[in-house]
């Protein structure tokens, strides 16, 4: 019997296991709790018995450490596997290694950081900021505050790092399209998160001043001095002090000569007529947004009709606000959902094209090499493989010319396995080979990039094929040193969950063995020997 929802470990902030409406917050010990955390985090390791009795026990002698690990996984078994259906289903271990197993356990560490790997893709830059602000919401804290391992010390600074970036960057696009009072928000984030950041201050002050509240930024410079003062013993630099008595000079300036019309109300037509105030048509836009993060949420939780259903309400509040850029995103992202749950193919074709449609009108030759990609995904899923094979047809011309090498090479792997479905060998051999090129010629972990790209491309049809090439991807990282993007706890996207959750694990676990024996050429060779038909093999 198959588990009904998987575990959900949440490592930012206080350390937390929810399914469902149970939620589990205590364990047997404080190091019980941190081992499952850490099991958590790399979520997709096995991890020797040995290396973790000298993680967690290393003052203990050999046999007294072990005990303790039997002892912290039987607790935690009790409360993960709580009954005959969950038997077995949750923590992986035999004599020598443990593992949680990623059918029935997600992390938010996991969703946080795909979040920042799909803006790094993203074809726009509408999209991006779109994903970029999905990513800070679900940075709920830094992770496990009350922790002070090794490990963790490590990658709490690396994941406060991309959270401080991600939201760095929003600061920057939210000035330049003009909405200073976001960028004032993402900047007030980013200082609760670093509030010794001499830099942010300095652009928080910046950013005020924009937004005209020259006494706001003021009074954030006294702020500056006496955290600075309190926490280091310091005073500002010589470039904050520069940045204040400008400030300073402007307010004086402005004090001698008064005006009238320093705030500026910026107003909106909606499609439904009339005028929208600037704080009424941002209001709406956030709400447009957010549903749309809790859609992704949602689709990363496994939970394609959640997701669906907040993919129309942001699409609806789009619409309302003649937000074409999002309408087309949201558009797109709901016709995937409608084929995840059981829509035909006419239902999941419609929002797409309309997608299509707005991304030309708007002369957004990214977005619409994105509408047409999705489009070939769902003729895919649904058996059109000639509407597949047009669609990709023209988004590789696309790309070719306004897309890295990373669009194209991923693009040519989508048209090497809808040419291998049709029976076309020669061309499926020839666009796997163009995309293995560029994938070397673009990335460090080039080969290794381009198994996991194909592996995620044909999880559906072919579950077994996609396992062995993830086998083979892990071998040749391990073998450079190349560690995916993101953390070793990366989690597999919803395509490749369903795939293990199709052959079940012992079956996957046994593919994707297959594929760790595998050497890079041999790995390549499995590809285009198997290319005929990716769902043969």
């Amino acid at each position: 019997m198959k588990p009904a929802a998987m575990w959900k470990i949440e490592m930012l902030g206080r350390l937390r296991v929810v399914r469902g409406e149970t939620e589990i917050t205590r364990f047997r010990t404080a190091k019980t709790g941190t081992l499952l955390a850490y099991l958590g985090y790399y979520l997709r390791r096995s991890h020797p018995r040995d290396q973790l009795v000298d993680l967690f026990w290393p003052e203990e002698d050999e046999s007294a450490g072990r005990h303790n690990l039997r002892n912290a996984l039987s607790s935690l078994r009790q409360q993960l596997e709580p009954g005959p259906e969950w038997a077995g289903k949750v923590i992986l271990a035999d004599r020598f290694s443990v593992q949680l197993n990623p059918a029935t356990v997600t992390t938010d560490v996991a969703e946080f950081e795909a979040a920042v790997r799909s803006s790094a893709q993203a074809v726009s830059d509408t999209e991006r900021v779109l994903l970029l602000s999905e990513a800070v919401t679900l940075y709920r804290d830094e992770l496990l505050p009350a922790a002070y391992e090794d490990w963790c010390l490590g990658e709490r600074e690396r994941l406060a790092g991309l959270y401080l970036g991600a939201l760095r960057e929003l600061m920057a696009r939210m000035e330049n399209a003009g909405d200073v009072d976001r960028a004032v928000d993402y900047a007030r984030q980013a200082l609760r998160a670093d509030p010794l950041s001499e830099d942010l201050h300095i652009d928080l002050m910046h950013l005020l001043s924009v937004a005209g509240q020259l006494s706001a930024a003021l009074r954030q410079y006294r702020q500056l001095e006496t955290v600075l003062a309190r926490e280091l013993e310091e005073k500002p630099s010589p470039r904050a002090q520069a940045v204040v008595s400008h400030l300073e000079r402007r307010a004086r300036e402005e004090a001698d000569h008064p005006r009238q019309d320093r705030a500026v109300t910026v107003t909106r037509r909606p499609s439904t007529g009339g005028s929208v105030s600037g704080s009424g048509m941002e209001e709406g836009a956030g709400r447009a947004r957010s549903l749309y993060g809790a859609g992704l949420r949602a689709h990363g939780r496994n939970d394609a009709s959640s997701g669906r259903t907040f993919m129309e309400e942001s699409i609806a509040i789009f619409r309302e606000f003649d937000d074409r850029a999002g309408l087309a995103y949201s558009l797109c992202f709901l016709g995937s959902l409608i084929t995840e749950t059981g829509g035909s193919y006419e239902e999941a074709r419609r929002p797409c094209e309309e997608a299509l449609v707005l991304f030309r009108s708007l002369h957004n030759v990214t977005g619409t090499a994105y509408a047409l990609i999705s489009l070939a995904r769902i003729a895919y899923d649904h058996g059109d493989l000639d509407a597949a094979r047009a669609l990709l047809d023209e988004n590789v011309a696309i790309l070719r010319k306004t897309g890295g090498k990373s669009h194209v090479s991923r693009a040519l792997i989508s048209l090497g396995n809808v040419a291998g479905a049709q029976g076309d060998t020669e061309a499926a051999r020839r666009f796997y080979g163009e995309s293995l090129e560029l994938a070397r010629g673009s990335r460090p972990d080039g080969v290794a990039w381009w198994l996991e790209e194909l592996a995620e491309d044909t999880a559906a049809r072919s579950p077994e094929r996609a396992a062995r090439l993830l086998g083979a991807s892990a071998r040749l990282r391990a073998a450079t040193n190349s560690p995916p993007a993101g953390s070793g706890g990366e989690s597999p996207s919803r395509r490749l969950e369903a795939a293990e959750a199709i052959l079940g694990a012992d079956a996957y676990a046994a593919a994707w063995a297959s594929g760790q024996r595998m050497s890079a050429d041999q790995a390549i060779r499995y590809v285009l020997e198997s290319s005929q038909d990716p769902s043969a093999r």
